[in-house]
Formats: structure tokens, sequence, C-alpha cells
């Protein structure tokens, strides 16, 4: 079987366009990753930085709520 030539403008296109797809899908990820579970949380706490209000506590540089998160009612029965 012959390979079809290209030319290297093309070669070099295809490449550019695939680095910038894996760049993208790279940050898309990392973004994801890092944000998880911290979206809710705006203020950061720790060393030299402000205290957390009144029934929050600092965890991970944020401060978190210290109260139980509240479950939505649903139709499943629970046993024990």
């Amino acid at each position: 079987m012959k390979i079809p030539y290209l030319p290297k403008w093309e070669i070099l296109f295809i490449c550019a366009v695939a680095f910038s797809l894996l760049v993208a899908d790279r940050n898309i990820r990392l973004s994801m990753v890092l944000n998880q579970g911290f979206n809710n949380y705006t203020q950061q706490c720790g060393n030299g930085m402000p205290p957390c209000p009144v029934g929050k506590v600092c965890a991970n540089g944020y401060c978190i709520s210290t109260s139980p998160p509240e479950l939505r009612a649903n139709s499943l029965s629970v046993y024990p």
C-alpha cells in the first residue's frame, strides 16, 4: 500500500490542531478536579487571612459550614 504524500504545512497544521485539543482537554479536566467540592465556598482562610464567620470552620483553605448537608426527600425506602 502506498502512503500518500502530505506537504509539511499540512502535517504541521494537523499537529498544531491535535496539540491545541490536548491542551484544551487538559485545562477542562484540571479545572473540574481543582474546583470539585469548593464551588459554594468563596471565603478563603488560613495563616495570615481573616478567620471564618460563626458556624463555619477552616478546611482545605476554605470556610465550610459545620452543619450536615440537608438531603432532599425521595421515594426510596431506607432500611436499617
